[in-house]
């Protein structure tokens, strides 16, 4: 079967699917939801004092968290100290040390009279509902699943073949990361909560960024969290999973959440570039923060169900969508407002990300950057480091059209990535890359949760803040440059330009040289590798 044949069978599949909808499984009805917004009046708090002294006027501050054990350790403190609100809206919550810990800090807040508002996607949400309802039957907490499946049991795998009939709104998800405290302190970044973005699984761990953030911009995420809590989309727990006796589910929960050592993550007194831990910077009354012009870029809640809606209409033109241009791009803010740093760039770039699928456009834009003069740099993943096989097999295509653009483009070492402790303490885990930022002019930053591929631009829901920070900028240079780049592939086109070439430096420092793909016994043999050789990148 021909390449071009295969690609059209697939196709021909997806609309049989789509066609054939029908009323296997429903939701419950959504009933009557309360409207609730942040907290405004927080100024007198610790958070809110804290900020203020943390600030300048009318501008915001930012701060750097690479370190996995920091990141959460942030996370934590904030949570200890607040004392009107808190507001949560993650992809992916995970039943186990991580999770439960910050599920315990979070019922721990709301018996001190914290108002708890836990917004969770429910791709991933099966296998947590038992702690979530559990969560939910404590006073002073909500939560609330965002875009929900009508199949409540199973992993992704099963919830997926299950919804076979409403594969549209499968692949609509809330990818949003955020973290608000009191309304005056937010952490926002590439971050979910699972011991894989902390260090601390035993098989595999992301290399991550958040930035903690105080001043105008916190209220401006709080808008946003304020429109998905309120948003059509957003389910209370009791009307997907009534609770019959909500004593017994609050003593479930807390012997689930109490069974994990609750010192499971420690921090040191500074990570490797010398910050001090959240909670000390806290205790002292003021955060280290650099002055920054900030703003919030955020896709509507509506995108999710607007994706579902123009599914089938779109299944006839799926090879032809491109993630810049289509009838969707305004819904993009988020993915957009990264592209629009890239755009106005006039010496530099630096893009960190691990998903790379850029389409026709994004490489014209691409292109467009580097011919007027600008030092394009990219760093994303390798075959051995991905968590998502297709998604490479996809961005491989265009890696030799950036190289000969003038693009430099690393890929992550993960068997040397854990070497030296500079991007955190592997172990005998794998090293994957999960970070989101990009870079223009030693100035702009946009950090956030959207990927440079067309889930995040079509499909997906994200947030992304651009930040107008030169110190902040340089740090981040200073990261990639000395901790990311030293571990890393270096990617390059073998001397008459038809093969690409990996360059990388081993334990001894000796540069060593590959034409082929490092790792490449990860892709699948024989008729099982042709669903990774012929990808539908509007998938991914």
């Amino acid at each position: 079967m021909s390449r071009r044949l295969l690609g059209l069978t697939i196709r021909l599949i997806r609309l049989v699917v789509v066609v054939c909808v029908s009323a296997c499984a429903d939701l419950p009805p959504r009933g009557v939801v309360e409207y609730s917004n942040a907290i405004t009046d927080t100024e007198s708090t610790v958070l809110g004092q804290v900020a203020g002294r943390s600030t300048r006027s009318g501008y915001s501050g930012v701060a750097l968290l690479p370190a996995g054990e920091f990141a959460f350790g942030a996370r934590s403190a904030l949570t200890a100290k607040a004392e009107r609100s808190i507001d949560v809206q993650y992809f992916h919550l995970h039943f186990d040390p991580a999770g439960s810990e910050f599920l315990r800090e979070l019922r721990d807040a709301a018996r001190r009279g914290v108002r708890v508002r836990l917004l969770v996607d429910d791709l991933h949400a099966a296998g947590t509902y038992r702690l979530l309802t559990g969560l939910a039957a404590h006073d002073g907490v909500q939560v609330r699943l965002f875009n929900p499946l009508p199949v409540r049991q199973g992993d992704v795998q099963a919830r997926m073949w299950q919804s076979w009939y409403d594969i549209n709104r499968f692949n609509s998800r809330m990818h949003n990361k955020l973290f608000v405290a009191d309304n005056a302190v937010a952490i926002v970044g590439g971050r979910n909560i699972a011991d894989e973005y902390f260090m601390r699984h035993a098989v595999a761990n992301f290399v991550d960024l958040d930035v903690i953030v105080a001043g105008p911009v916190v209220h401006d995420l709080s808008h946003s969290f304020d429109w998905y809590w309120n948003s059509d989309l957003a389910y209370p727990m009791h009307a997907l999973l009534p609770v019959p006796d909500p004593a017994q589910s609050r003593v479930s929960f807390d012997q689930a959440v109490d069974a994990f050592d609750s010192d499971w993550l420690r921090q040191p007194a500074a990570d490797r570039h010398g910050q001090t831990p959240i909670a000390i910077q806290l205790e002292q009354g003021k955060l280290q923060l650099h002055v920054a012009n900030a703003r919030v870029y955020v896709d509507p809640p509506s995108k999710a169900a607007m994706s579902r809606a123009l599914g089938a209409m779109r299944i006839g033109n799926w090879m032809n969508r491109d993630w810049l241009q289509s009838e969707q791009s305004s819904q993009s803010i988020a993915l957009l407002s990264v592209m629009n740093v890239l755009a106005m760039a006039e010496s530099d770039v630096y893009i960190v990300n691990p998903y790379i699928v850029p389409g026709q456009a994004g490489m014209a834009a691409m292109n467009a950057v580097v011919k007027r003069g600008v030092q394009a740099r990219v760093y994303t993943n390798s075959l051995g480091s991905t968590d998502h096989l297709m998604v490479h097999v996809a961005y491989s295509r265009y890696r030799a059209d950036l190289l000969r653009m003038g693009v430099d483009l690393y890929e992550l070492n993960a068997e040397s990535a854990g070497r030296g402790g500079r991007l955190g303490a592997f172990g005998k885990s794998i090293a994957r890359m999960h970070t989101k930022v990009a870079i223009a002019d030693r100035r702009w930053v946009a950090v956030g949760s959207a990927n440079l591929d067309s889930r995040s631009a079509f499909s997906n829901t994200e947030l992304t803040v651009v930040l107008d920070c030169a110190p902040l900028a340089d740090e981040l240079i200073q990261l990639i440059l000395n901790d990311y780049q030293t571990s890393m592939y270096r990617l390059r086109l073998a001397e008459y330009g038809s093969m690409i070439e990996w360059l990388w430096t081993d334990a001894d420092g000796k540069t060593k040289l590959t034409s082929e793909e490092p790792l490449i016994e990860r892709l699948p043999t024989g008729p099982e590798r042709l669903k990774f050789l012929v990808v539908d990148e509007d998938l991914l």
